[in-house]
């Protein structure tokens, strides 16, 4: 296992949003037992290297509990301490020597759809740990492409990857293991639920016009929002959806030569819900929708339906229920701007109405409400 000081560290985002090994500027220091990555607490899995066929950790201070972070993978980036890698094949060696969690609950999501929320309800819980965004899942998903040759690949680094993020370091092992991924994992759906077919899967999403108005209230606190043309629009999409655009039936030739950002966010929601519509009909019982709306105007009974579907006990609801009365996101960009205000953004008619243009087109999904599995 190289060992790797930390000179210097800044995002890289020009292979995708999700975090990259070349966040960080390196100087390699020495050589140590991989062995450790079984037992040190302070080690996490960051990322995957692509180009060596390597898995990437990162030691952070003993302070810092990344399953309270509001985003695992930001956490991991700003105070990693040193860099370790280790050969995928090692890695895998590795990874079949951890005992995995009696019960896994995956919360699948659009983003902006209250997950965060859900995802802090269950660590309120003393037999749950619960980490928010863990990126190595969210590399893989921006990695796949349409009818990829390297299924394969994914389909032996999904479970070590989902074994180390949850391996046992403490005293005791928790009796159930949660990861809120990011959006962009949509696009290994198909290969969770196979790959994991004892698991609980969860999918978390919100009406296209609330969804909508939450984004473009969150990007406009730092910058305007022009129209795009149609190549960059769907090029911005494709930064954001990955492969779930190539598999749309969305006539993309039918947008106009300019497409404002009502319209692009209108597309992104379009393609994520077609792709879980296609998908949830072969795994009904074992993938559940959960609407925003559901989540946020009926907790309780929400939380519920939930915890029978995770076999959950009920006994701590009101412990669970107490994250619905904080900012789930404080202390990040996404935060919320006046306290509990939440997101105040409202579509004007002339947005309406391009929302409702674009959702026109699509073959079967016309409507803002649209609801899976009904």
């Amino acid at each position: 296992m190289k060992r790797f000081a930390i000179l210097a560290r800044e995002r890289f985002t020009a292979d995708g949003m999700a975090v990259n090994i070349k966040d960080f500027t390196l100087r390699h220091e020495g050589d140590d037992d991989p062995a450790q990555l079984l037992n040190h607490p302070d080690l996490s899995l960051y990322c995957l290297d692509l180009e060596h066929k390597e898995a990437v950790f990162v030691s952070t201070p003993s302070g810092i509990d990344l399953k309270k972070a509001p985003f695992y993978y930001q956490a991991q980036f700003e105070h990693a301490e040193t860099v370790f890698t280790v050969s995928f094949d090692t890695f895998l060696d590795l990874s079949a020597r951890i005992s995995t969690p009696d019960t896994l609950v995956l919360i699948h999501n659009i983003g902006r759809c209250g997950s965060t929320l859900l995802s802090k309800a269950f660590s309120q819980l003393g037999s749950c740990i619960s980490y928010s965004e863990p990126d190595c899942f969210t590399q893989t998903a921006f990695w796949r492409s349409r009818n990829d040759p390297r299924d394969e690949l994914w389909k032996s680094l999904l479970p070590a990857c989902m074994n180390f993020t949850f391996r046992d370091t403490g005293s005791q092992r928790p009796s159930t293991a949660i990861i809120k991924f990011r959006s962009g994992c949509l696009n290994l759906l198909d290969l969770f639920l196979d790959g994991f077919p004892n698991a609980k899967h969860l999918f978390l999403y919100r009406d296209c016009s609330s969804w909508v108005a939450s984004l473009v209230g969150l990007m406009e606190r730092d910058r305007p929002l022009p129209d795009l043309s149609r190549e960059k629009a769907l090029n911005n999409c494709r930064f954001n959806n990955g492969r779930a655009l190539d598999q749309s039936r969305f006539p993309f030739n039918q947008l106009g030569e300019n497409v404002s950002v009502i319209e692009r966010l209108t597309v992104s929601w379009l393609v994520y819900i077609e792709l879980v519509t296609k998908i949830h009909p072969s795994y009904a019982s074992a993938l559940l929708p959960v609407t925003y709306e559901e989540l946020t105007t009926n907790g309780e009974a929400c939380l519920r339906r939930i915890f029978d579907h995770c076999d959950l006990p009920q006994d701590n609801l009101s412990d669970s229920l107490s994250a619905f009365s904080q900012d789930s996101q404080a202390g990040t960009t996404y935060a919320r701007v006046e306290g509990n205000s939440g997101n105040k953004r409202q579509l004007t008619d002339h947005d309406r109405s391009q929302m409702q243009s674009i959702l026109s087109m699509h073959p079967f999904i016309n409507s803002s409400q649209y609801s899976i599995g009904s």
